[in-house]
Parts: structure tokens; C-alpha cells; sequence
């Protein structure tokens, strides 16, 4: 073959090539889904675990946050017994005085008209106080012990406290000093102010009749139960240390 025709012919191929290059060997054509598939699933992967991490900081703290709020509440609340003998004026105002809730935190009564609650820490929830209406016992060897006076003890209420967050705040308040007993039940957007509480009993705390027993029991049946539905009422009966 003639020079030029080879250099011809061999121009024409290079141009062909470049127009219609050559199919993609089939382990070229794999490794680049491969390897996509791959990056995918550790981005997945990363965002998944980003996420557990942050909702599980955010519990803790919403935990803390409320552990706080609680204990200056209920310390409040103890002070307020040991000032005045009857609770017979109890109220969010003077628990608010007294430095157990913000004064910012206070709102308009959700269901009771002219009285004030609180904003919970808890996301939703909202909080108030009353006094104790009723009397509450207990017999244990044939001995009786009544842990709750008719308008001696105090009704510290956490209402539509959120499932997420139900059987904690029934933990935390029974484990305070002041409180004897919690009860629950499921919410309602018509309860009323607190004057007893009312409903499941959910835990017993520390505090029986001003005899210490340090023990929190808690009713994990009750709490199963009551801490099912979406929304949950707890109260906390507090009495003299």
C-alpha cells in the first residue's frame, strides 16, 4: 500500500475512534454503580447516626432541664409547708414568690378561668399546684400511716406530659424527699384545677407520713398502662418532711 494512503486510511481511523469510541469494558461499566452504591450507603449511614445522636442529646437534656425545674418546685413547695401550717392558699402565684417557677414561665390557666399555670420544660406541657383535699393512708402491720391531711399537703401537677416523656417525669418526682405518692391518667383537655389527685397510682416515693423509708417503688404495670396513651396527667402528692 502507498504512504499516503496508509496515512490516509490511518487518520480515518482515528477520527472513527474518536466519533464512536470503543464500548466500556463490563467491569469498567460496574465499578462506577459499585462504588455509588457504596458512597450511598455510608452517607445513609452518617446521616442515621447523626441523627440518634442529636435526638438522644436533646432528651438529655430536656431530662435535666426538668429535673432542675422539678426540684425547685418541690423545694419550693416544701418551704411554703413549713411556713404556713393549712395550704388552704396555694396557688402558681405563690409558688412563683416563693422561687419555684419563673415568672416568665406563668400563663393564663389553660382550662381553669382566672388562675394561672406554668409552662412546662417539657415540650407541650404545662404545670400548676393546688391544695390537698382529701386524706390518704396506708396499713402496713396494723399500723396506719396517713401521708396527706386534708388541706395540708400539696397537689404538684405536670399535665399533658407527652409519651416520650411520661414514665421519666413519673420517675423524677418520686424519687424527691417531699413526695409520697404519683398518680396518673390519661389526659383530658377538661380537667380542672387540682384538688386531689386522682386517677392510677404510678409510684410510691420517700416520704410516709414524715417517716423516711428511702424507697421509690414504682408500679411498672401502671406505668406501661398509663404511659401508652399520647398524652398523660401526673400528679405528685407533697407533704411535710
Amino acid at each position: 500500500m502507498c504512504r499516503p494512503c496508509l496515512i490516509k486510511e490511518t487518520h480515518m481511523t482515528h477520527t472513527l475512534q474518536r466519533i464512536n469510541p470503543p464500548p466500556a469494558r463490563r467491569g469498567q461499566q460496574g465499578f462506577g454503580l459499585v462504588e455509588l452504591s457504596i458512597s450511598l450507603s455510608l452517607i445513609a449511614a452518617l446521616l442515621l447516626g447523626a441523627f440518634y445522636i442529636v435526638r438522644s442529646i436533646r432528651a438529655d437534656t430536656e431530662r435535666k432541664e426538668y429535673a432542675e425545674s422539678v426540684n425547685k418546685t418541690l423545694v419550693a413547695a416544701s418551704k411554703y409547708m413549713l411556713t404556713y401550717r393549712y395550704t388552704y392558699d396555694i396557688n402558681t402565684n405563690v409558688l412563683i414568690d416563693m422561687g419555684g417557677w419563673r415568672a416568665d414561665k406563668k400563663i393564663s390557666h389553660p382550662v381553669s378561668a382566672g388562675l394561672y399555670a406554668v409552662e412546662s420544660t417539657i415540650p407541650g406541657a404545662w404545670e400548676d399546684v393546688g391544695r390537698n383535699s382529701y386524706t390518704y393512708s396506708d396499713t402496713v402491720n396494723n399500723t396506719t400511716f396517713v401521708y396527706a391531711y386534708p388541706n395540708e399537703g400539696i397537689v404538684y401537677r405536670i399535665n399533658k406530659v407527652p409519651k416520650a416523656s411520661c414514665a421519666n417525669v413519673i420517675a423524677e418526682l418520686a424519687r424527691y424527699p417531699s413526695v409520697a405518692r404519683v398518680w396518673a391518667r390519661a389526659w383530658s383537655a377538661n380537667t380542672a384545677h387540682p384538688g386531689n389527685p386522682d386517677g392510677t397510682e404510678v409510684a410510691q416515693g420517700t416520704n410516709l407520713n414524715t417517716t423516711k423509708n428511702n424507697s421509690v417503688r414504682l408500679w411498672s404495670a401502671n406505668i406501661t398502662k398509663l404511659c401508652a396513651n399520647n398524652f398523660t396527667e401526673i400528679m405528685a402528692m407533697v407533704v411535710r418532711d
